[in-house]
């Protein structure tokens, strides 16, 4: 059997499109809604902006917010 640490130095090899489509096929493959986000849902957003409903976050606050 191969294992992960293989795959992850034959994926690194590939080019940035293979990989992002490797990356695509591995995330659809979990078979989980992940960022699945409809227009209607960033309208809503948006409008929530805009009115001053909700507040956004700037590129630091963001950051410090994932921990990254």
């Amino acid at each position: 059997m191969v294992s992960i640490a293989e795959i992850q130095e034959s994926a690194a090899r590939l080019e940035p499109a293979e990989r992002a489509e490797l990356a695509v096929f591995l995330l659809d493959s979990l078979g989980l809604p992940l960022g699945q986000i409809d227009d209607s849902e960033v309208d809503e957003r948006t409008r929530e902006l805009e009115s001053g409903a909700v507040c956004g976050l700037s590129h630091d606050e963001f950051m410090k917010a994932v921990a990254r």
